[in-house]
């Protein structure tokens, strides 16, 4: 498979919600960039994120582009808000959680891409 160049538009991509108000714009996936990366936006309401978890075949990374996160990775607790970046090395366990009062934005990478748009298409439903 020969990859191709990917231009989305802020509002273009696959919709996943994990919430009414929670939600991802799937940018690209593994079979999109040739196995490379997932890339998505990530929507997340005040006071919302994941359970503490890790991804024993992805690395992972966060930019936080709007709002202020409170980010647990390898049981260091960090407060970090727009413009920071978070890089999570597989096996390493993390989660975040938006301790503003308005909706956090974060756009999130997976290296390497496959299976994660798939994992929250999944689990969405619940």
């Amino acid at each position: 498979m020969t990859s191709v160049p990917i231009i989305r538009a802020a509002d273009q991509g696959k919709m996943i919600y994990l919430s009414e108000t929670w939600y991802q714009i799937w940018k690209a996936t593994g079979e999109t960039t040739n196995g490379t990366a997932d890339m998505w936006f990530e929507v997340v309401p005040p006071q919302m994120g994941p359970p503490e978890h890790m991804h024993v075949q992805y690395d992972e990374s966060f930019w936080i582009v709007k709002g202020t996160f409170l980010i647990k990775v390898a049981g260091r607790i960090v407060k970090v808000s727009e413009g920071a970046l978070i890089f999570v090395p597989r096996g390493t366990t993390h989660t975040f959680r938006n301790i503003g009062a308005e909706d956090g934005h974060l756009l999130i990478e997976a290296f390497p891409g496959g299976g994660m748009s798939k994992y929250f298409e999944d689990v969405s439903p619940l």
